[in-house]
C-alpha cells in the first residue's frame, strides 16, 4: 500500500503545512501564532503514526490545548462534534469542579443551548441556575408565583 494515500499521512502533511507553509490557507491560525509540530513528528511520518495510531473513520487530528503544539499528549483523533467543542470561541463553563463546554453541559442536562447561553450572557445567571431552571414558556412573567417558586 502506498503510505502517501492513507488518511494518517494526509493528516500529517496537513498538520505540517498549517504550521510551516505561509501559503497554506490556515497558516495564520497555526504557524503564524507559533504553533509547531514536535521534532519527532515533523521529521518522521512513521513516528507520528506510531504515536497516534490509525485514524478512526470520520475523525481528524485535534489539539487538546489550542495554544499548544502538535505533540504526543496534546493531540488526539477526534470527531466533528468533539472538535467543534474545542475551538477558540468555545463557551466554557465550570459547575462545581467540572469544566466542560456549554454545549456538552446542555447535552448532559437535556436543556436548550440557546436558552441557557442567553440566561448566562444576557441575564447574568450562574451556569448552574441557568441549566436547572426549566423553560417556563412564553407568557409566563418573572413575577408569577410559578417563576418565584422555581427561582427560590
Amino acid at each position: 500500500m502506498n503510505v502517501t494515500k492513507t488518511p494518517e499521512y494526509r493528516s500529517w502533511k496537513g498538520m505540517k503545512a498549517r504550521c510551516y507553509n505561509p501559503n497554506d490557507p490556515y497558516f495564520s491560525r497555526y504557524g503564524a501564532r507559533g504553533i509547531v509540530v514536535c521534532p519527532r513528528w515533523r521529521d518522521s511520518f512513521p513516528a507520528f503514526l506510531e504515536d497516534m495510531g490509525e485514524r478512526p473513520p470520520g475523525f481528524s487530528i485535534d489539539r487538546i490545548n489550542l495554544d499548544g503544539d502538535y505533540e504526543l499528549g496534546n493531540c488526539r483523533w477526534a470527531g466533528i462534534k468533539e472538535q467543534n467543542r474545542n475551538r477558540s470561541d468555545t463557551f466554557w463553563v465550570t459547575i462545581g469542579s467540572e469544566r466542560k463546554s456549554l454545549a456538552e453541559w446542555c447535552d448532559i442536562k437535556g436543556v436548550s443551548y440557546r436558552l441557557v447561553r442567553k440566561r448566562i450572557r444576557e441575564m447574568g445567571w450562574s451556569p448552574a441556575q441557568a441549566m436547572a431552571m426549566p423553560n417556563l414558556g412564553v407568557g409566563r412573567r418573572r413575577t408569577s408565583p410559578q417563576w418565584k417558586a422555581l427561582a427560590a
